[in-house]
């Protein structure tokens, strides 16, 4: 073959790659587009955390609720003399109760008193001192149960005589009630479970307690 020919159809090498490297665009658009899918898991991530925080701290304010009512249920059901040797119930209105309860099982009656204040549910608790024991006023432990209440009007308590549920006409009892014809107590609480939601999350509980040592039937 002779030059000529040789020079029309020999190329270099060098000049028959093919660049195939990324070009400076083709890279920032990468990187953009990965920076947007980041932003994208990171935002996904915070929803699902703030949705499993709001499940978990709802769960925990629904549990404390029924606690509080339970416990409260408890002790009004087994409300009994004051070691005073007065009537087991003190006073009762819409939105507080006093009564004698055993409450720490320790066979002595501590004067207790429930009060809502507000979207404030509190507790009161007064040992007996002397003989003859006295409840003195100064010495009451006070603690707030929850802040949380949303009763928007609704009594905390109703209070119901034996003739519940046949006497509706007189049934529930005005307040402040005759202790002598109490017999029965409705606990009624709504709780705001996510203040941060508050039209929604509204968790409400309602129970009946009939007071053992009041029963005319036993």
């Amino acid at each position: 073959m002779n030059k000529s020919i040789r020079k029309r159809f020999y190329r270099p090498a060098a000049s028959r790659m093919t660049n195939k490297g990324f070009t400076l665009i083709e890279l920032s658009v990468a990187g953009f587009v990965m920076v947007v899918l980041g932003i994208g898991v990171m935002g996904l991530q915070k929803i699902l955390a703030d949705s499993e925080l709001a499940g978990f701290v709802n769960y925990v304010n629904v549990d404390e609720a029924n606690y509080n009512v339970s416990q409260m249920a408890r002790e009004i059901r087994t409300m009994r003399q004051g070691q005073n040797g007065a009537y087991p119930m003190v006073s009762g209105t819409d939105n507080e109760i006093r009564f004698y309860s055993d409450i720490d099982y320790d066979g002595v009656s501590e004067l207790v008193r429930y009060t809502l204040d507000g979207t404030s549910l509190t507790k009161g608790t007064i040992e007996p001192i002397g003989f003859p024991a006295t409840y003195p006023a100064a010495n009451e432990v006070t603690k707030v149960l929850t802040e949380n209440v949303q009763n928007a009007g609704i009594p905390l308590l109703l209070y119901f005589n034996d003739g519940w549920p046949e006497d509706a006409a007189n049934n529930p009892l005005p307040t402040p009630v005759d202790l002598a014809e109490v017999r029965l107590v409705r606990i009624s609480l709504n709780i705001n479970v996510n203040p941060d939601n508050a039209e929604r999350s509204i968790y409400s509980l309602s129970t009946n307690v009939s007071i053992r040592t009041l029963k005319d039937n036993l």
